[in-house]
Parts: structure tokens; sequence; C-alpha cells
């Protein structure tokens, strides 16, 4: 899934990505199979199910559209569209699509990038500041090393964007970190703008042990990266986490800010850093696999299973629960996220295999298949589909009370409205999704929804805003336009819907007409829930409508 910290989506229907975007792809015997009438078939990964690609290259997108960074000119994208993309990107192969809310970049297999959208700091590493409504090449050479014995490719790679402009980060396949944009957040030990990639030096402040010795110092081993709103954090191959950017509110987890004596005019002031501008390791972190970055916080995958969360809480997205005191307070050290990484019986510890993070939620996938998910003020994108929604005056100050941003270090809850908060502020099981029918492989966040893909290829979305496909009831097509059939009634009928939806499609291919009278009707009966829905009983037929109309050129 492409990296979701944002609000745009994109389906590459050739391979599945890895973030506030959702990317989706499809896998199969390419020479068996015409690639105009691929759908779902399997999902591309490294387990022993692994199929080739398809050679069906197309990608689509939709959403918030910020400086074109969907590729595509407009605004809110409000369903699927076809991207336009350069004739090499389907002989390449698109392998991940990362997203920030400004800007775009596609990877493919051989580790070529490509780049589109906002790009007054340089985050698209083009070598110049100027904004892209199309997919542009990166011009990158890797730097020549006798000692390689492969060429190195990219392998990763990773965006951010927050108040002080937006960035970007790469890792190959030799452990070598690069990284572009607003310099503040890219540990280069500089604060001017880098307009193309430059290689990360590897820890030159924080503490060091007998894991990080002067032959790794020379070496640059590292294995993962993510970007949040002004920071980066990173993974050395020994699972020590290092962190650079902005110090606000503990997104760095390297403790209390640190506090610099300036000297003006023959007298001297005190005032709280802003930026740490070199890779700086974070104590207490051993053993790390994965990381996650909202916009102002961090979860941190461990190789046993437990999570670690720090940064920003004003909204839960720490799951770190309310203090006995009664507020949700920031986290500026690495804290362990129960029932993941304590609890107070040993035997309902749960382990994690998948983590993912939107702006202010967050989302976890234990080992059984069980999807967790917090934060957020208890929106839609957690997938609960909550009866209990606060109403009146009290709806009306959640805002107010639990704000995304501001300079406040913590949030006081009221108390007529503790018992709501405790709903969304620590991890909760999604209920009705079972891990025996549905086999999670990957998960997206953005700023307002969630995505999961399963190894069957079927996308459940979660969340509001343009980035969630409509849900199309399974009477859309009938004469009767004043039914009034009730949400959980056509929730209930998936499988008939499944079949309805072959039919349909059967009967569009041969009726322009008809075709353009439903696809209005789609867009005049959809409707947004907030639970977790399979495609086949939502957006599947939106998109299945969409791709055939397209071929008809309405």
């Amino acid at each position: 899934m492409s990296q979701l910290n944002k609000s745009e989506t994109f389906i590459d229907m050739n391979e599945f990505g890895d973030d506030d975007d959702t990317v989706a792809s499809t896998g199969t015997d390419y020479e068996n199979i015409d690639p105009n009438n691929l759908l779902h078939v399997s999902i591309d990964d490294t387990s022993n199910n692994h199929l080739d690609p398809s050679s069906c290259a197309e990608l689509l997108g939709w959403g918030h559209n910020t400086y074109s960074c969907l590729g595509i000119e407009g605004n809110d994208i409000i369903e699927p569209k076809y991207i336009p993309i350069s004739p090499s990107i389907p002989l390449e192969r698109i392998s991940m699509i990362a997203c920030s809310p400004n800007h775009t970049i596609l990877l493919t297999k051989i580790g070529n990038m490509y780049a589109c959208g906002e790009n007054s700091e340089g985050a698209l590493g083009l070598g110049d500041v100027i904004s892209r409504i199309e997919f542009t090449l990166i011009p990158f050479a890797h730097p020549i090393n006798t000692e390689d014995t492969n060429p190195p490719r990219i392998v990763k790679v990773a965006t951010g964007s927050g108040s002080i402009g937006s960035h970007s980060m790469a890792l190959d396949s030799n452990g070598r970190l690069y990284a572009w944009g607003v310099a503040y957040s890219c540990g280069l030990s500089t604060s001017k703008p880098k307009l193309t990639p430059t290689l990360v030096s590897l820890p030159i402040a924080g503490n060091y042990d007998n894991n990080i010795n002067s032959d790794l110092i020379n070496k640059c081993v590292w294995k993962d990266v993510a970007c949040g709103g002004g920071f980066t954090i990173a993974i050395l191959k020994s699972g020590k986490v290092c962190s650079m950017g902005m110090w606000a509110h503990g997104r760095l987890g390297l403790g209390d800010i640190p506090i610099n004596f300036v000297r003006r005019l023959n007298r001297s002031s005190k005032k709280a850093a802003r930026y740490q501008l070199s890779p700086s390791m974070i104590p207490g972190i051993e053993n790390a696999v994965s990381l996650a970055c909202g916009d102002s916080h961090t979860l941190c995958l461990l190789e046993n299973g437990s999570i670690l969360t720090w940064g920003k809480n004003s909204c839960g997205q720490l799951g770190t629960g309310i203090s006995s005191s009664g507020f949700l307070r920031d986290e500026f050290r690495p804290k362990p996220v129960a029932p993941f990484s304590q609890s107070n019986n040993s035997e309902q510890i749960k382990r994690c295999k998948l983590i993912a993070a939107g702006s202010y939620h967050s989302i976890a996938v234990d080992l059984d298949g069980f999807i967790w998910t917090w934060g957020a003020k208890g929106g839609a994108c957690l997938g609960h589909n909550d009866p209990l929604k606060l109403e009146g005056e009290w709806n009306n100050k959640i805002n107010a009370i639990f704000p995304a941003g501001g300079n406040s270090t913590e949030v006081m809850v009221p108390y007529e409205i503790l018992n709501w908060c405790r709903t969304w502020c620590t991890p909760r099981c999604i209920e009705g999704i079972e891990p025996s029918s549905i086999d999670v492989c990957q998960i997206s966040a953005g700023d307002l929804h969630t995505a999961l893909l399963t190894k069957s290829g079927h996308i459940y979305l979660a969340g509001t805003g343009p980035v969630v496909p409509p849900y199309v009831p399974n009477n859309i097509f009938d004469d009767d336009d004043d039914d009034d059939d009730t949400e959980d009634s056509m929730l209930k009928r998936e499988d008939k819907l499944v079949k309805d939806n072959n039919d349909v499609i059967n009967n569009l291919m041969s009726n322009e007409t008809e075709t353009q009278r439903r696809v209005q009707k789609l867009v005049d009966a959809a409707i947004v829930v907030s639970t977790l829905r399979r495609p086949c009983a939502s957006w599947y037929t939106f998109y299945l409508i969409f791709k055939l109309t397209s071929h008809h050129n309405i």
C-alpha cells in the first residue's frame, strides 16, 4: 500500500506499493491473462504464495489533489482516474508509492524514482524549485564505491510534509540513506534546502555503545525509514533508531527539548531548540524492525512484536490512554503501547506484525490477524462504526477540546466525556472482521481514512473525505428510485451484490447509453459509511463501472 499520511489514493495495477494515500495492486500469471480484464487476483509479496506481477501497469488515483500531487490536474478527485505516466514506467514495474499531502514519489523495480507535486523546497529532487503536474524521472546516480559487490538500487522511498515544508528520503540496497527537500527534516547538518538526493551520514550525535562502533560509522547501514510532518525516523541495521527534524511535541523521541543559550548584544538568553539537524540516536530502543510516522507521532515495531510510540497525543494517536489526572499527554520518549507491550495478564499480551500511522490515528495488525485502531478523536477512520456518538453542545466542542495543532503538550479531558474518550485513546480491536476470512497483508492510513489490503486482493476502506469510495446499494440499478433500504441491510447482502455486479458489467458492455445513466445513478445515490467494507460491496462496483466507461470515453 502506498504510504498514507495524507489524503489521496493510488492504485497500481502492477504491484502494491508501501503510506496518506492508498495503494493497491494485483499480480497473476501475466502470460495467460488479458490485462484489460484484470480486476483482483492476488498480491505480489515475498511469501510462499508469491506470484509474478501482472503485466498490466495502470496507475489510478483519487482524493485531495493539492499541487497536482496525484499527477493530474484538478482539485479533489472523487472517483478513480487513470494517471498519465511515462511509457517506460510500465516496463520498469512500479514497486512502491510514497505520498505526502503535497507531493508523490513512484519507485520502480529497477530503482528509478518519479516525482510530482509541490517543489518549493526541492522535495521532488529534480534540481530546481519548479512544481510538476506529471511524474518526472529524478536524475540520480549512486556514489561510486569500490567495495560494492553489486550495483546498488533504491529499494524504499518515504515522503513527509509539515508546517516547515516537504522532504523526501530514499534507502538503497546497500543500506545508504539519501535525503532532499527542506533541510530541517533531512538530517544533513545544514539548514539550506537540498534540491537533489544527498547522502545522509550515520549518527554524529547521541549515545553510542558497542553496537555502533567505528567500522559501522564508516559504512552506511540503514534498514528502514519513515517521514512525518517536519521530521524523519530511521532504523540502523543493528536495530537502533535515529531521529532528525523538529523537536516540537516530542516527535523525535529524544526526551525533553534542549535549551540553548543565545547571546545577543552582550546579553544571553535561553531559547528552546527547534530542530535536530543531524541524526541522533534514540536511547532505549533495541531490535526495531519497522516504523510508521503520522503528522507528529511515531510507531516503532520491535522484533518481538511489541510497539513503542512517542510524539503528540492530542487526538489519542499514541494509544497510551488518559493519565490518572485526566490528561492526554504528549510523550517525549518511547513508551510501550498496551496490549502489545504490556498487560496486567501476560496471557493477554498481543504481538503485532504490521503497523501504520495516519496523520492523527494509528493502526496495527496482530499475529492472529486482528486489526486494532486508535486516535483521530474516535473518527470514522477507526472503522468501529460506534453507536456512541456525542450530540449537541459537546459534539460542537470536540475540535476545540482535542486540537490537532497547537503548542500545548497536554489536553485535559472533561469528566462528562471521559468514558467516550476511553473508547478511542487506547488500541481497540475492530469487531466483525474475522482473520479466518480476511487475511490482511498490508495496511495504510491517511488524514481521514484507513485502508487494508488482503492476500486475496480485496481492499477495505474506512473514513471520510474524497479518498473513501461511496457505498453503493445493491438495488442501485432498480427502476424504483425511492427505495428506503437501510445501511445495515445493505451490508448484509455483500455476497448477492458480487453476482449482481457481474451481471451489471456484462449488460453494460453492449449499451453505452445505459452505462451513462447508471454511472449517474451511482454518483447520485452514493453515501459514505464508517465501517470497513469489502470493495465488492461498494467501491468495487464503482471502480468496475468507472473502468468500463473510461474505455467508452465517457
